[in-house]
């Protein structure tokens, strides 16, 4: 079929200047110069999702939310590579369509010219958005690492545990990293943000996992697993326990870049798994099943809203309940807004992201409404000077010199949003499987509702845009729930569990 071209640089430039936009925005501290980001707008390829029209702005969640035209997207696809120079990259299967023909699929385009062709051509019977790149909110290097180098050496497994007794000591004379009541021996390290999430606001003697007045952890299989959409996950690593692949794209147990390792120990990690007590500990540790998305390549550098939706009904698919995602992207892409709400609203789902390392940018999908978006707080409570501030902030966890598992076997120390977004993460699931009759809404209240306010001179009310409702707290939100019952709802244990066995009741609160 041959074509005719149209009269469309208007639409072109369009297009060139949302490659642009998107290629200027690393999501991390270490922004690109102007020379590097005109060198990621010159390579970022012409990707687009296309969904049927919808007035709803929906995008790609088609019926469910309105779609007006009932159109063959296999058909379209074809034309789209047979007749536009365009290139197959994935179907975004069944994410909500009946009949499957409708369900959105991902293309690439030789040129901007060719995709604005294209997208002229299929005015109103179509939805054509960029396939915005996605990136992780990358964590800087807090000042002291395990040990240099990204690579996963299993050789180095046997001296796992020497390297954590030094370096534990490090922290706990240096950094305050660790529980600072162990200052001997073989012993596990409790990060500063661990001991701040399970921070008794009232004055009572409740705790963290593993001491006499920690939190009631619920027994595998939980009702309301989560799953951490990343970079992936060093199964090898000693203090990490087995997890589920819920990935259909890439392995989920390697780690190019061992963001998702840190991401993931900051939630399950569990202090080696032996007697011996040497490693970390996590929000829940040994949280079973936690099912693991890999959404990026071996270098971590970036990936594709399309390849994040993907990933969520992945996820879902799995069984998972909470979706955990430290990464993000600047470009409101509609097809992403309309699943997540769809995710939300008619599937009970829970989304917990980072809301981002640049200023007042909005990063989605933290920035769409009904996801909890997290900031950062330093060990002072004080908001960490890379977290982003706006009023979609929803909610603040420690993401300050975080030590966790890292890629090297061994452990680092890491700070921002995208380490805050799992210790909220890990809240959520400790709750929300005491509480397994709430629905995602009344948890994500819960959460809100009991956050700690937090102020400072930049933000002296409350709630506020750096902080959203305040530093995220477990014992407050379980409180909240235990006074404000969700529907028909009841925790499965109304008390801290003892773990030495001891029947004493906890301080009243």
């Amino acid at each position: 079929m041959k074509r005719v071209r149209t009269t469309a640089f208007v639409v072109a430039a369009a297009v060139s200047s949302l490659f642009a936009e998107a290629a200027d925005n690393d999501g991390g501290d270490n922004l690109p110069d102007p020379d590097e980001q005109q060198q990621m707008a010159d390579t970022i390829p012409n990707r687009y999702i296309i969904s049927p029209k919808s007035d709803s702005g929906g995008g790609a969640v088609g019926r469910s939310l309105g779609a007006d035209v009932d159109v063959d997207i296999d058909a379209i696809e074809a034309e789209a590579v047979e007749s536009y120079n365009a290139t197959f990259v994935m179907r975004l299967e069944e994410l909500t369509y009946q009949p499957k023909k409708m369900a959105p699929a991902v293309v690439e385009f030789n040129s901007a010219e060719d995709a604005a062709d294209f997208m002229a051509h299929h005015q109103g019977e179509i939805n054509m958005e960029l396939d915005a790149p996605v990136y992780l909110a990358d964590d800087q290097d807090g000042g002291l690492r395990g040990s240099a180098g990204s690579g996963a050496d299993t050789s180095a497994a046997s001296d796992t545990i020497d390297v954590a007794n030094q370096l534990h000591r490090d922290l706990l004379t240096t950094l305050n990293a660790c529980d600072t009541d162990t200052v001997s021996g073989n012993f596990p390290c409790v990060p500063w943000g661990i001991r701040n999430v399970y921070e008794d606001v009232t004055g009572g003697e409740r705790s963290y996992p593993g001491v006499v007045y920690g939190p009631n952890l619920p027994t595998a299989p939980l009702v309301h697993p989560m799953c951490i959409i990343d970079s992936g996950y060093l199964q090898a690593h000693p203090d990490l326990p087995p997890a589920v692949n819920a990935s259909k794209q890439l392995p989920y147990n390697k780690d190019g870049c061992g963001h998702g390792t840190r991401i993931s120990g900051v939630v399950v990690a569990s202090s080696n798994n032996s007697t011996n007590s040497i490693g970390i500990i996590g929000v829940f540790p040994d949280a079973s099943p936690t099912y693991i998305n890999r959404a990026f390549g071996n270098n971590c550098g970036l990936t594709y809203v399309g390849k994040i939706m993907q990933a969520i009904k992945d996820c879902r698919d799995s069984g998972a309940k909470i979706i955990s995602m430290s990464l993000g992207t600047f470009k409101d892409v509609a097809a992403l807004r309309g699943f997540v709400k769809d995710e939300i609203e008619n599937k009970d789902m829970l989304f917990i992201a980072a809301a981002g390392n640049r200023n007042t940018n909005y990063f989605y999908p933290a920035s769409y409404d009904g996801v909890v978006s997290v900031a950062a707080i330093d060990n002072r409570n004080i908001r960490a000077s890379f977290s982003s501030y706006n009023d979609k902030v929803d909610i603040a966890a420690p993401g300050d010199d975080i030590v966790s598992t890292d890629n090297n076997l061994k452990y680092g120390l890491r700070q921002g949003t995208s380490l805050a977004t799992p210790h909220v993460s890990g809240v959520a699931l400790v709750l929300w499987n005491n509480f397994p009759r709430c629905n995602n809404t009344e948890i994500r209240e819960a959460l809100l509702q009991s956050a700690q306010p937090l102020t400072d001179d930049q933000f002296p009310t409350s709630p506020n845009n750096g902080y959203g409702h305040g530093a995220v707290k477990y014992w407050a939100a379980y409180d909240y729930l235990i006074d404000n019952p969700c529907e028909q709802a009841s925790p499965r244990a109304s008390a801290p569990l003892p773990v030495s066995g001891s029947t004493k009741a906890p301080k009243a609160t």
